[in-house]
């Protein structure tokens, strides 16, 4: 790797506080401490009895820095999947840490089961769009929409025919906007809340893309069932995470995709 490389971290913990599930974070036109209340009282209607409610009330503590990620990423040892520091230094980490740090628990199935298969062992062909109350939520709550992000399954807007193949579906900022914005209120908006939260964790945080403006609609799958979501080991997921994108930066990837947090400690 060279040395006067840079790389970018797409997992920080902004991901989580931006939301305003701590007492820190604020809106610009509330009360910050009107704001956060109502917000915890939705986090608990919603995500109470969620493996990832303890984690989602974390608060923005000091940042893992992208030298200190470049770093550990150069001494990495994909073989035996440990940080070589130096002669005498190992850093290896183990899912019970990752666990621990992260608030949630080490038990459950493996999440390339959640994501590929269907309870029947069938293989699931993963989703190339959005159910459309995400679209509809997506045009009442954002703020603003980015370049060309699309407004319904079937939007092949104004620029030609490979529109409608592009991925612009949501966009992480329409994403937040959303779960900063809405106030479910029955079972099914409780249940879409629920669903677009998990998503947003995987997506942004546990298991982010190189892509820190849109979201994959491949990982939609997660969420769609949430009690195997749920029953799935989230912390062997994020581990595994991590020793993809050592090794990706390694081999010269420029974006490290994985729960940077974790580094920290």
């Amino acid at each position: 790797m060279s040395k006067d490389k840079t790389i970018a971290c797409t997992s920080t913990l902004c991901r989580l506080t931006t939301l305003g599930f701590n007492k820190d974070e604020g809106a610009e036109d509330q009360d910050p401490k009107t704001y956060n209340n109502k917000r915890k009282t939705i986090l608990r209607k919603t995500m109470e009895d969620s493996q990832f409610y303890h984690l989602l009330m974390i608060k923005n503590h000091r940042q893992t820095t992208a030298t200190m990620v470049q770093v550990l990423c150069e001494s990495y040892d994909a073989k035996k999947r440990v940080f070589n520091i130096n002669n005498n230094t190992t850093i290896k980490f183990c899912v019970e840490e990752v666990a621990e740090l992260l608030g949630i628990p080490n038990t459950g199935s493996d999440p390339l089961l959640l994501c590929r298969f269907s309870k029947e062992k069938e293989v699931l062909k993963l989703p190339t769009s959005f159910p459309d109350y995400v679209y509809e939520l997506k045009n009442k709550y954002a703020d603003k929409l980015m370049s060309r992000e699309k407004t319904s399954k079937s939007d092949a807007g104004k620029w030609g025919v490979n529109w409608e193949r592009s991925k612009r579906h949501l966009s992480t900022g329409s994403l937040v906007s959303i779960l900063k914005k809405m106030e479910p209120n029955n079972t099914e908006s409780r249940m879409q809340y629920r669903r677009l939260l998990s998503y947003y964790l995987v997506e942004t945080f546990l298991l982010p893309s190189t892509d820190e403006q849109f979201c994959r609609t491949s990982f939609y799958k997660c969420v769609e069932d949430l009690e195997r979501f749920e029953a799935t080991n989230w912390a062997k997921a994020t581990l595994d995470g991590i020793h993809e994108a050592a090794s990706k930066i390694k081999n010269g990837l420029n974006t490290f995709r994985g729960c940077t947090p974790v580094l920290r400690h």
